[in-house]
């Protein structure tokens, strides 16, 4: 069977148990599609007719679910991500992979159970995550190293069945660990005229269905943010002026009061979505949508918002599927060469 034929093999194969793949030019990483990544699917029918067409192409795997969640541990001439993988082993923060793929360069592809958590970097670790809207090239793909030139395949070290997950934001964390910041304490304003937020209340009062209890939460945080709660009762008016109904409104605004504050003159942390209780499925979800910090008299519109509401919703409702067991054969590829992997990365006994 040529390389071609297996490429091919193995992208039809991804696509059986569910992983969404796409072609790339031969011996790169670059995506041979219009829309990269986007273009990614499991139909058989386009996936034949794109290597029909160019039987040499290599293949990607789109990650994250329906995906696999990928960690990638690199190794160049400037460092290694291997220490850091023994770490997280160490430390019992990665469980059995689905996989494990010897890379061109001579690291590692760990896949594990698919999810939505992005993409992320640790530079200094040497250490990639790939999740959503991410994607790896993934065996019996070669591409063209960069230190020396040579072309290197990708391959299967070794597969099983396994559901373990995988959880980013606890690896960055244990392996880059950032300070703290102090928790915001609102001003009180003494005989200092407090800044004028009334701008909030006209911006509340203008709002459409679909933004109304977004806007209403954004806006109270905001006030509650420069030490100005006595703005909520004019927020509340203008939100039902809107629509809302008094329930509606006493509920956002009390998830507003049990978020934590922050310096609305610093730069701006995420808050996490307030899930409000008793509300219906479209008014469930809202985030808070920083000020223009340069002009914090000047509303900023809001029109992300909606996007980010039915993205949190279609998360929420769609759940991350479980793929199925890889069959026997299921990832193609040789058995690793003498010394592609260099010094052993993992631990006795692993």
């Amino acid at each position: 069977m040529s390389r071609e034929d297996a490429c091919l093999r193995a992208a039809l194969t991804y696509a059986r148990i569910g992983w969404p793949v796409f072609p790339v030019i031969p011996q790169e990483k670059v995506p041979a599609c219009a829309h990269g990544v986007k273009d990614a699917t499991t139909d058989p029918g386009q996936i034949t007719r794109w290597w029909a067409r160019n039987p040499d192409r290599n293949v990607a795997i789109a990650t994250g679910a329906p995906g696999p969640d990928v960690l990638d541990i690199d190794r160049r001439a400037d460092g290694s991500g291997f220490p850091a993988l023994n770490l997280l082993r160490r430390e019992h923060l990665i469980g059995c992979e689905r996989a494990m793929i010897a890379t061109p360069s001579g690291g590692l592809h760990l896949y594990y159970q698919g999810s939505e958590q992005g993409n992320g970097s640790l530079r200094g670790q040497h250490v990639d995550f790939r999740s959503a809207g991410g994607y790896v090239v993934a065996p019996p793909s070669q591409v063209r190293r960069e230190a020396d030139g040579r072309v290197r395949p990708y391959v299967v070290v070794r597969h099983q069945a396994s559901t373990d997950r995988i959880d980013w934001a606890a690896i960055r964390e244990h392996l880059d660990p950032q300070p703290a910041r102090a928790a915001w304490a609102p001003p009180q304003h003494g005989n200092v005229p407090p800044q004028s937020l009334e701008h909030l209340v006209r911006f509340v009062a203008r709002q459409r269905e679909g933004n109304r209890d977004a806007a209403l939460y954004w806006a109270s945080c905001r006030a509650l943010d420069h030490g100005q709660p006595h703005l909520l009762p004019a927020l509340a008016r203008a939100a039902q002026d809107a629509g809302l109904s008094q329930r509606e409104v006493d509920r956002t605004i009390q998830s507003a009061r049990q978020t934590g504050r922050q310096d609305p003159h610093a730069s701006p942390q995420s808050r996490p979505a307030v899930r409000l209780r008793g509300a219906s499925n479209a008014k469930r979800m809202a985030t808070r949508e920083p000020l223009a910090e340069r002009d914090v008299n000047v509303a900023r519109p809001v029109g992300g918002l909606r996007e980010h509401q039915a993205q949190q919703l279609k998360r929420e409702s769609a759940g991350e599927p479980d793929l199925d067991k890889p069959e026997p054969g299921s990832f193609h590829g040789a058995e690793p060469e003498p010394g592609l992997l260099g010094d052993p990365p993992l631990e006795a006994g692993r």
